[in-house]
């Protein structure tokens, strides 16, 4: 065949895959030592336009799943008849791998033997979907963790209500004593809806809040009392350690605000700090009332408050200590990661 016939041929075949499919496309005829390729094939592997021989030898040599390069000789072979799939192309000029899609096929044209492709990079459609499943696979996660805490706080909530039946008859004081508890699983929902995982709480900033909304909740009942919280460093607490952080400290500012203060002391004041050494969360919590009785035990104690610490400490799988100086003072440790 005439070289200007053939290439009219390999032309016009080219155009149509271009047209049609929208895809960079070869041709490549061995027999002939003949290679034709589509204007925006090196531009969209990175190819040089210098030597288009070359450059198809590249462009097929720089596909590097074993997978293409054994069904590529199956096709030479004629053992199969086409290859059609999704592989990685290396390529030569930057040190990164493309996702692309190639048609290469065999086919007789007047005597002569040519194989015919047609690639696609769906990098950046391939990115796309993976980045979708991602954000669909950890919003499932998100649901299922936020449905999972809102049983367990419901739970403890339930056994809140039936402990407080226990303890106490009247039912003003049973809702009294529970808004404390249903404030502090409030705001832990609302702080876990502002994350990113859904799982870790700013441990500082949690605790931060809850004593401001303690302190607007006392300070409308009674006289004034004066919340002083010390910032450390912030760091980030997983939600089921959280909760009963915030319980406890509910519980240790309840007792404080009904024992701690007598009507001759007007300079009421509640002192705490959370901070982070190590692997260890330290708790502190301080008032300038009458202190802890002598001899108090709280592992001893029959009110329900100290009932509830105690229980939500060996949760934390944590340790505390209490102590008069010039006031309760109380202090919670426990490990962050088991």
């Amino acid at each position: 065949m005439k070289p200007k016939k053939r290439y009219n041929i390999l032309n016009d075949l080219n155009s149509f895959i271009y047209n049609n499919l929208n895809i960079a496309s070869f041709i490549i005829s061995y027999e002939t030592n003949y290679y034709y390729a589509s204007k925006n094939i090196s531009e969209m592997f990175h190819l040089s336009k210098k030597h288009p021989k070359l450059m198809l030898y590249d462009l097929l040599n720089n596909i590097i799943d074993t997978e293409f390069k054994s069904m590529r000789e199956q096709i030479h072979n004629n053992e199969i008849s086409l290859i059609d799939g999704i592989y990685d192309y290396k390529s030569p000029i930057y040190d990164k791998v493309q996702k692309i899609q190639i048609t290469y096929f065999k086919r007789e044209y007047n005597g002569e033997t040519y194989y015919v492709g047609g690639m696609r990079d769906i990098t950046q459609e391939i990115e796309k979907e993976n980045k979708i499943l991602a954000a669909n696979k950890n919003m499932e996660l998100l649901i299922n963790e936020s449905n999972h805490r809102i049983k367990n706080n419901l739970n403890l909530l339930l056994r809140f209500i039936s402990l407080e039946e226990k303890f106490h008859k009247q039912p003003a004081k049973i809702i009294d004593n529970l808004i404390g508890r249903i404030n502090s699983l409030v705001l832990l929902h609302e702080k876990l809806s502002y994350t990113e995982n859904n799982y870790d709480v700013n441990a500082v900033e949690s605790f931060k809040k809850m004593t401001e909304d303690l302190y607007y909740t006392f300070n409308e009942q009674s006289s004034e009392i004066t919340f002083k919280f010390d910032e450390y460093e912030e760091f980030k607490l997983p939600n089921d350690k959280m909760t009963p952080v915030l319980l406890i400290l509910n519980e240790i500012v309840t007792n404080t605000f009904k024992y701690a203060y007598t009507s001759e002391n007007n300079e009421n004041e509640i002192y705490s700090y959370i901070k982070k050494e190590d692997n260890i969360c330290e708790c502190f919590i301080k008032d300038n009332g009458k202190g802890y009785p002598e001899g108090f035990d709280p592992k001893k104690s029959t009110g329900l408050g100290w009932l509830v610490i105690t229980s939500l400490i060996t949760q934390l799988n944590g340790e505390f200590e209490i102590y008069n100086d010039n006031g309760a003072c109380f202090i919670l440790r426990f490990p962050i990661n088991e």
